[in-house]
């Protein structure tokens, strides 16, 4: 069904809103916090503002240096975001059952926050892990609630990832244990916290940022998997210099790129070993003259690491 053509009322209360909008001063922003429909963006001065934005734009998202202009409407001002800054990082999340979703832009690191309870599993580590090497972005990993170490030890594969570099912070914010380090670790940079529901992230927000209202959720001892806690993602300043962004509790951290060519070269420890099988089109699987294979068997690759690959490319 055709549209019906704009009304000369319409086209006029149009035209009059574009007039209003280039007359007035744009100002610039940084988006904190995504609900729904709705962006709030904090001004150079500030202050925190609710504000829309064009379809035009495409999407945003928290961490997105944006450019917007007051609006005073039933005495209420709020504003509208005009324009989008370049972003030099954009960090998605996918499913096998969701489209690509946008979580947050221009981070500096990723921080992967486990804890030693609920017991962590190494391959939601690694989809986190792949997912910021295929984006070009360096990770931490914290190992929260180390107040449990004598019920719940830490786990002994957890070194393999600091011998092939990951840096390991132990941290406890019941405790303030180990707060220190990641202070300095996350000193003038932006970072994204992610995990799994209840290893604490909301908790080690509330250690670092003493403004944050971060809701805790207590573990869901049903499933050990924890409750969601976080609706959606927000942008907290660091006292010490440097941002977080907390994003959603993740169960499923899916990578966004499908080709297993390109899948592999996340698992940063395999670089080295890429392109030296003997036949081109290996898949890594039981073939001869593999060269990860023989890495795996020599000791170079941790086993797990590989079948994580497999996990990842065979969802």
């Amino acid at each position: 069904m055709a549209r019906r053509p704009l009304s000369d009322q319409q086209k006029r209360r149009i035209s009059a809103k574009f007039e209003q909008e280039r007359e007035t001063p744009s100002n610039r922003g940084l988006v904190v916090s995504h609900l729904g429909q709705t962006v709030f963006v904090e001004s150079e001065a500030g202050k925190i503002f609710s504000c829309h934005f064009r379809k035009n734009l495409g999407s945003i998202v928290v961490g997105d240096q944006v450019l917007w202009q007051e609006q005073v409407e039933n005495s209420q001002v709020s504003g509208v975001i005009i324009a989008k800054e370049p972003r030099h990082s954009l960090l998605v999340r996918a499913s096998q059952y969701k489209p690509i979703q946008e979580l947050a832009a221009n981070v500096d690191q990723v921080v992967v926050v486990l804890a030693l309870y609920p017991e962590p599993i190494p391959f939601y580590l690694d989809q986190h892990l792949v997912a910021a090497e295929l984006q070009n972005l360096p990770s931490l990993i914290v190992l929260n609630k180390m107040d449990l170490a004598k019920q719940h030890p830490v786990p002994g594969w957890l070194s393999y990832y600091q011998s092939i570099g990951y840096p390991i912070i132990e941290v406890s914010s019941k405790e303030a244990q180990g707060l220190k380090n990641l202070q300095d670790a996350m000193h003038n940079k932006v970072s994204i916290l992610v995990g799994q529901s209840g290893v604490g992230k909301s908790s080690l927000i509330n250690s670092l940022v003493k403004e944050s209202q971060a809701k805790i959720g207590d573990i869901s001892e049903l499933n050990k998997k924890g409750k969601h806690t976080t609706a959606a993602s927000h942008l907290y300043h660091l006292k010490t210099g440097g941002a977080i962004i907390d994003s959603p509790g993740v169960r499923e951290f899916g990578i966004s790129e499908t080709d297993p060519q390109k899948i592999i070269e996340g698992f940063k420890e395999f670089l080295k070993f890429l392109g030296h099988c003997k036949f081109r089109n290996c898949n890594h699987r039981k073939s001869q003259g593999c060269a990860i294979e023989n890495a795996v068997k020599s000791g170079h690759i941790h086993p797990e690491r590989l079948q994580s690959y497999f996990r990842i490319i065979n969802p």
